[in-house]
């Protein structure tokens, strides 16, 4: 699908009718409305840093893998989500946190180069009670939405 390598989206309305599906109509209006009035920046490049004793394997989401740790983004918006499979190549015993950092270079609508960090530090437990009552319930429904969406 090209929404994949473009970066864009793929909105569907089932039975759409102008007059018999008032319901679709709105929301047709709704989605058109936020998708011309939100921000969106171009030629965006995202890399994902993580610690030597773990490794990115997959990237989940719209967009082009360059390298291991290296996501091409045509365009990118507010309502874009991306996630990150990885793996544990080494023992964590001496970590009593991860650090992650995620750094967006892109152009804004006005033509301005923009770089965005983000930086998330996860605490190490070999607790799995702790692992999942701690996790974030979105996006890893997120996360599963989208390798689900491959599959298909």
């Amino acid at each position: 699908c090209i929404s994949k390598y473009s970066g864009g989206e793929v909105k569907y309305y089932p039975g759409f009718h102008s007059i018999q599906t008032p319901h679709e109509v709105e929301r047709f209006e709704n989605d058109l409305r936020r998708y011309l009035q939100r921000k969106i920046g171009f030629e965006a490049v995202m890399r994902l840093r993580s610690p030597p004793a773990l490794s990115i394997h997959t990237f989940h989401g719209n967009g082009f893998v360059r390298s291991v740790d290296l996501l091409v983004l045509p365009n990118i918006n507010p309502d874009a989500a991306y996630g990150m499979q990885v793996s544990i190549d080494d023992s964590l015993v001496h970590y009593k946190s991860v650090t992650f950092q995620i750094a967006l270079l892109y152009t804004s609508s006005k033509g301005e180069r923009r770089i965005r960090v983000h930086t998330l530090s996860l605490p190490v437990s070999a607790n799995l009670m702790d692992i999942c009552s701690n996790a974030d319930q979105e996006a890893v429904i997120s996360l599963i939405a989208k390798m689900g969406k491959i599959r298909i």
